[in-house]
């Protein structure tokens, strides 16, 4: 059992923290994978009813393909755009 509670960063605080049951080895291991994990839940409630809507779609297998290629383009572009800005801020 691991408990996690992010610190105060930019002024801003988590209201609850994390409980994690867990079998990884440490509490860094366990808070990343879960980190990962959390971003990965957004993205398919991003594909599904939050945002994309691919699910009321009614595509054709074909075009279904074709939308969540274009999802992934947008989403690997916007994550890229992130890591540019986030490194020339260390540098500055």
């Amino acid at each position: 059992m691991a408990v996690y509670w992010k610190r105060k960063y930019r002024g801003k605080q988590e209201k609850e923290a994390w409980y994690l049951l867990t079998n990884l080895p440490d509490l860094e291991s366990a808070v990343k994978i879960y980190r990962q994990r959390f971003g990965i839940e957004a993205m398919f409630k991003d594909c599904k009813t939050g945002g994309y809507n691919l699910e009321g779609s009614k595509a054709s297998p074909d075009r279904l393909v074709r939308l969540i290629f274009l999802i992934a383009l947008a989403l690997t572009s916007a994550w890229l755009h992130g890591q540019r800005t986030k490194l020339q801020k260390q540098q500055s």
